[in-house]
């Protein structure tokens, strides 16, 4: 089962790498793509709920961990044994200690969305939380179909990805971003149960476009060195009583 908070809000803020997202949780996780009008009732023992959309460290960008937290305990038996992966960027990344920025500023402390939301829903022990320790690249074509890269090397990425996008790819991710908007102009007079049913084609269309970007920045960032191994890139919280 895969949830967004809003998909009708999620479609009409995604960029391509949203949409690309999307695309890849309802390949890798599959099920029931759910949003906040239908809830996730009905997940079974042993599925996976797959939580996606953008996120910054410590939080997630259109719903807040409370929001996550009150839905799952709403929706799920205390007794449900579940996975839930959290494949916004920084799921999984806590800032630990009180360590300084470089310019010896105090640096911002946060705790993980994974901490957090297992705090939220202690009680529920037979849930298991899993998220990434940085930002993700996510695209169903791509070889593999998910990168991290660490913290450490966000900025490195960063940049390469700005020089990709600024130049080869520019026009691919144009063309993209306007049969999106185009699409969702189209349909935004329809209700949520509609985007619900009917949105993978159109972000598979997308992810296609896009997957000759994705498949070249993966192989630059690994030649340089600045993605993490699969070791390190997934982290996981259980749930106390």
């Amino acid at each position: 089962m895969v949830y967004v908070q809003s998909i009708k809000s999620y479609l009409q803020d995604a960029d391509v790498m949203a949409l690309c997202h999307l695309d890849y949780a309802l390949k890798v996780t599959g099920g029931a793509l759910r949003d906040g009008t239908t809830g996730v009732t009905g997940l079974a023992n042993d599925e996976r709920l797959h939580i996606t959309g953008h996120g910054g460290k410590g939080s997630i960008v259109g719903m807040t961990v409370q929001d996550i937290a009150q839905r799952l305990q709403a929706d799920i038996p205390r007794q449900l044994s579940a996975s839930v992966l959290i494949t916004t960027c920084y799921a999984g990344s806590s800032s630990g200690g009180f360590g300084l920025n470089p310019d010896g500023s105090q640096a911002v402390q946060y705790d993980s969305v994974l901490k957090q939301l297992a705090r939220s829903l202690r009680g529920w022990t037979g849930l298991t939380l899993y998220g990434y320790r940085g930002p993700t690249i996510t695209n169903a074509y791509m070889d593999p179909k998910i990168g991290f890269v660490p913290d450490e090397k966000v900025e490195d990425a960063g940049n390469l990805q700005g020089h990709l996008l600024g130049g080869q790819f520019r026009t691919p991710f144009i063309l993209a971003t306007q049969v999106h908007d185009a699409w969702f102009q189209t349909h935004q007079h329809r209700n949520a149960a509609w985007f619900l049913a009917n949105c993978a084609g159109h972000v598979d269309a997308i992810a296609q476009r896009a997957r000759d970007f994705y498949q070249r920045f993966y192989q630059v960032l690994k030649f340089r060195q600045l993605l993490g191994t699969e070791q390190e890139q997934l982290a996981s919280v259980d749930i106390l009583a």
